[in-house]
């Protein structure tokens, strides 16, 4: 009898040092979480942000404090070699926009390598479209567009964020592509393309529905296209550009990543957080009320799809340099 109450009382010993262990090597973060925005205060991204932390307070997923740290300049020049050469470093994250493509591409002396980065998760993507002012342009298509546009030559002018960035991309590529000789302005307050749209001096832009929705008087400007696969919930009789013959796609991801070599016990504990944050009712709302396109992405599948993005981007670099170059 006694023997059993001592092999019972080691067993438990066992059992109890075993558990012990176990909940020791599950991460958690022990001091106050990051997460770096490379566009100012109010601008879409830090809004994004803003709503992930508020879903993660709300449900109580994480036992310390999540925070925004806006590092704007020159939309990711500064922000992301400062994040490429964090060490040891498991309290800091990124919201991952388009701009973490081109701004590299764009601009060599920003040193920042997205492949040593580690991808954590994709919580979605948002359409693009082209959008023209009503009262400027009296057309109501693409060919529309393209005529009276190639008619006011240098005059014609789209607006949107600085030379280099994805949205700059889409709205140089389709002039060339239309043989429009317009003029392309780039703008340091990203977010406010549409109200500059509606409001200045220009005639066409490239954005997400999202930015269309935030306007006081949206009767100002309308959308002609989407760069995308299907067409929008909410603008359901506007045709997508491979409908239209123009194979153009493009969807604006919206990504959280880590510093480099983040331990796999960190790695893990944000891609569950993550996964629950996309998975609540209010994050389900945004998507729908945002017209978010892609599903939620982890590990090789996240990984496929930033190689995809990454060879993309530069194709894009040079076909835009070639059709700059030719026109």
């Amino acid at each position: 009898m006694k023997l059993y109450a001592v092999l019972a009382g080691i067993l438990v010993s066992i059992v109890s040092m075993v558990a012990a262990q176990a909940s020791e090597e599950v991460w958690r973060p022990s001091k106050p979480v990051e997460i770096w925005v490379t566009f100012g205060k109010g601008a879409h991204a830090d809004i994004w942000a803003k709503q992930i932390i508020s879903i993660i307070e709300k449900d109580q997923l994480s036992s310390v404090p999540f925070k925004v740290v806006n590092i704007p300049k020159g939309a990711g020049v500064e922000a992301f070699p400062r994040f490429g050469n964090l060490e040891n470093e498991e309290h800091k994250l990124m919201l991952a926009l388009p701009n973490i493509y081109t701004v590299p591409l764009f601009k060599p002396n920003v040193k920042f390598n997205l492949r040593l980065m580690t991808p954590i998760a994709l919580m979605g993507s948002e359409a693009q479209a082209i959008w023209i002012k009503s009262q400027k342009l009296q057309v109501n298509s693409v060919k529309q567009l393209a005529n009276a546009a190639r008619q006011k030559g240098r005059t014609f002018k789209m607006v949107g964020p600085p030379e280099g960035t994805p949205r700059a991309m889409l709205s140089q590529m389709f002039m060339a592509l239309h043989a429009i000789n317009g003029t392309y302005v780039g703008i340091k307050s990203i977010g406010s393309t549409a109200r500059k749209l509606a409001e200045d001096d220009f005639d066409a832009a490239v954005y997400n529905p999202s930015e269309q929705f935030k306007l006081t008087d949206p009767g100002r400007v309308k959308p002609i296209a989407f760069f995308a696969d299907q067409r929008a919930r909410s603008f359901q009789s506007i045709p997508t550009l491979p409908e239209l013959g123009l194979p153009l796609t493009y969807h604006a991801c919206r990504m959280i990543i880590g510093p480099k070599d983040m331990s796999p016990g960190a790695h893990q504990y944000y891609k569950e957080l993550f996964r629950r944050v996309y998975e609540s009712q209010e994050w389900q709302k945004i998507r729908e009320e945002k017209e978010h396109l892609d599903r939620f992405l982890v590990d090789q599948e996240l990984q496929e799809f930033i190689e995809a993005r990454i060879a993309k981007h530069e194709r894009w670099k040079m076909a835009v340099e070639v059709l700059l170059q030719t026109n």
